[in-house]
């Protein structure tokens, strides 16, 4: 049975297989990480962890880049593997929450293309996500007056309203990545208030997003990577 640690967001997990052990591991298990500094580096487009004929580095999985707009992708790559991981043959956009916010477009195994925001550190600069009280109309207002923005926020600020705070900055990515949802399927992957705000500002467009936790999606994804490291052998299936 394939026992081995996960690494990635300062954090540490136990696996057997896909699953997290809990207690701490035994010493000598092989580290499966993503997002260490240093990294090697591939360009999109790139074959995900798990896609056929992904050829899987020894280290740590690499960051994947972009020239055009200007990008640099490392945990989000686990997590978007992970989506693979859940729903093969996925084609769609994968919009990836947290400090910094990604529209990841994937066909065929790969990553093709991505576009990224510092919408939730944007919106934590204010205080905690909240998409309550006041969202929805932010929201839309900000889909259709992105360039008002700035003015916007001064009032939501001075009136204590966090739910348009976090509307006023969530519409102004979601009409900036308007041609990326637009007819498209989307899946959120994420946790917590900043995941439901981008959930509940596509609905309100019309698109009905598929959801994935942010931790489960990740160690999907490094999942999908110790195995491909090993040669696609699962360990927890042929155990005993």
């Amino acid at each position: 049975m394939d026992e081995w640690i996960a690494q990635a967001d300062g954090k540490r997990w136990h696996m057997r297989g896909g699953e997290v052990v809990a207690g701490p591991p035994p010493e000598g298990l092989a580290v499966v990480s993503c997002g260490e500094a240093g990294a090697a580096k591939v360009m999109v487009p790139a074959l995900l962890p798990g896609a056929r004929g992904y050829v899987a580095p020894a280290g740590p999985l690499p960051a994947y880049a972009q020239e055009s707009p200007r990008g640099r992708l490392g945990c989000a790559v686990a997590r978007a593997a992970g989506l693979l991981a859940e729903r093969p043959g996925f084609d769609g956009i994968a919009c990836i929450t947290g400090a910094r916010c990604h529209w990841l477009r994937i066909s065929a195994g790969e990553l093709v293309a991505f576009q990224s925001s510092l919408t939730g550190r944007l919106i934590a600069s204010f205080g905690e996500t909240d998409p309550g009280a006041g969202f929805e109309k932010a929201l839309s207002r900000s889909l259709s007056r992105p360039q008002a923005l700035a003015a916007d926020l001064a009032v939501a600020e001075l009136e204590g309203q966090a739910g348009a705070i976090t509307g006023h900055f969530t519409g102004t990515d979601l009409a900036a990545a308007r041609p990326w949802w637009l007819g498209m399927e989307v899946v959120v992957i994420g946790d917590g208030p900043l995941a439901d705000a981008y959930a509940a500002g596509l609905a309100n467009q019309g698109v009905a997003p598929g959801r994935l936790g942010g931790e489960q999606a990740l160690l999907a994804g490094l999942w999908a990577l110790r195995q491909a490291q090993r040669g696609g052998r699962d360990q927890t299936a042929s155990a005993g």
